[in-house]
């Protein structure tokens, strides 16, 4: 079985809810996996369980779906997930609202184990939709980041180029929300733009990148393993609310 289908399983798993199917693929993390989730960092695969604990007691009936790309020794899932609030989520108590969520996982293999997995959450989207109060405060403390690091951050994605033609610093920050699954309405609403606005913007990053598609986008970010830099400014401009 390839990687990209031992991926697909663990996912499925996670998302229907199936603790055995889930306890089975275990195997394919290394003991001393690195976790780096929206719930925080970890290293161990005992972590894997309690991520996913803590998701299926908060959404029981928790449900996704997503796009796989493999690469080399990496397999990304672009997803979006839908469920229920029935229980606490990241310490605050259930609302019995819905709500729809998007992110990407990158899972890093070596030989046939997994030694690294992240995911980036549309945790501000959740919040939102389950009428959740948002702060930097009540995000993990452990994700909290600099202005250095901001400003750095930003300048490495304008400067991703496949043309020699730099981005704006507006395309970039909605180019780092776009490939981490945000729609168009997301960071409309996200950067108090119009619809109509942020679909400009894309139009125009899609010409200066030459990519007919998100898929195509995300493959050209994968090759250059420029991958980190989009969803370390995306984190960074949810978990401080930079631009609310």
């Amino acid at each position: 079985m390839s990687n990209k289908s031992r991926i697909q399983d663990f996912f499925y798993s996670f998302f229907d809810g199936s603790c055995e199917q889930f306890d089975s693929t275990y195997d394919l993390f290394s003991d001393n996996v690195t976790i780096d989730t929206t719930l925080g960092k970890s290293i161990g695969r005992a972590s894997i369980g309690a991520v996913n604990a803590h998701w299926m007691q908060a959404f029981p009936d928790l449900q996704g779906t997503a796009d796989f790309i493999y690469e080399g020794n990496l397999v990304v899932a672009n997803y979006k997930g839908w469920g229920v609030n029935e229980g606490t989520f990241m310490n605050n108590a259930a609302t019995g609202k819905s709500m729809e969520c998007s992110g990407i996982m990158i899972f890093e293999f070596s030989e046939d184990k997994i030694v690294s997995y992240k995911n980036t959450t549309d945790i501000l989207g959740i919040y939102n939709q389950l009428g959740i109060q948002i702060s930097a405060a009540s995000l993990p403390t452990s994700r909290q980041k600099t202005h250095k690091n901001f400003e750095f951050l930003l300048q490495q994605i304008r400067n991703f180029s496949r043309n020699n033609v730099s981005l704006t610093k507006r395309e970039a920050e909605i180019l780092s929300f776009w490939v981490n699954g945000r729609s168009a309405r997301d960071i409309g609403d996200f950067f108090k733009l119009s619809y109509r606005t942020v679909q400009g913007y894309v139009g125009n990053i899609m010409l200066k990148l030459d990519c007919g598609s998100r898929r195509t986008l995300l493959d050209a970010i994968i090759d250059s393993q420029a991958l980190h830099l989009f969803r370390e400014f995306y984190d960074l401009c949810i978990e401080t609310n930079r631009f609310l």
